[in-house]
C-alpha cells in the first residue's frame, strides 16, 4: 500500500512540473531540469527545436545530414536576421539538402557576417544530428531536420541544458568536421 502510495504522489508531483513550466510549445527550459527526452511522432520535436532557436542570444552551431523542414529553416534564418551567429553543417552527398543549400546560400550573400555554411565530404556519410545554443543547449540524437521525421518517422531526441562538458565534446566534434569541410 505504501509503494502504491509512493508511485501516485510522485506521478503527481510530475504532472504539476509539468502544467507549470509547460507553454505553448508544451515544454520549458526555465526550470532547473538538465535533460529532457522527446520521442517522435506522438512528441512535438520540431516545437522544441524552433523555441529554441527563436530564444536563441548568439550562436546556433548545426551539424545534419538532412536539413529539409521549412519551418526549422525559416527560425534559423530568422535568428540571423537578429544578428545571432549560425554555422551550419551539412552532408555534402545528401542530394534532398541542394534546394535548402541554395536557400543558405541566396541568404548568406545578405547576411555573411551571420551566417555560415559548410558541406562535407570526408565522410561516406556525415551522419551526424545536433544543434547547439548559445554554448550551453544541446540537442542530439536520430531525430533528422525533417518533416517526415517530425510526422512519420520513430524518431529520438535528448535535450541537455547547461551541461558544459557534454556541450564542449560536442562542441569540439563540430569543429574537427567544420575543418574538413568546404
Amino acid at each position: 500500500m505504501q509503494s502504491k502510495f509512493n508511485y501516485l504522489k510522485m506521478l503527481w508531483l510530475w504532472l504539476l512540473i509539468f502544467v507549470f513550466t509547460s507553454n505553448s510549445y508544451g515544454y520549458s527550459f526555465k526550470f532547473s531540469t538538465k535533460i529532457l527526452v522527446v520521442f517522435s511522432p506522438h512528441n512535438k520535436i520540431k516545437d522544441i527545436l524552433i523555441y529554441k532557436i527563436t530564444h536563441a542570444k548568439k550562436n546556433i552551431l548545426l551539424a545534419a545530414y538532412n536539413l529539409t523542414d521549412i519551418d526549422i529553416i525559416n527560425a534559423l534564418l530568422k535568428a540571423v536576421k537578429k544578428q545571432i551567429h549560425v554555422n551550419i553543417l551539412l552532408d555534402g552527398k545528401c542530394h534532398s539538402n541542394t534546394k535548402i543549400i541554395k536557400i543558405f546560400n541566396y541568404f548568406r550573400k545578405r547576411n555573411n557576417i551571420y551566417l555560415s555554411l559548410k558541406r562535407n565530404f570526408s565522410y561516406k556519410i556525415m551522419h551526424n544530428k545536433f544543434i547547439i545554443i548559445d554554448d550551453n543547449f544541446l540537442e542530439t540524437g536520430s531525430y533528422n531536420y525533417t518533416l517526415s521525421a517530425q510526422k512519420y518517422n520513430a524518431e529520438n531526441a535528448i535535450f541537455l541544458n547547461f551541461a558544459p562538458k557534454i556541450v564542449n565534446k560536442y562542441k569540439l566534434e563540430f569543429s574537427n568536421i567544420w575543418n574538413k569541410s568546404i
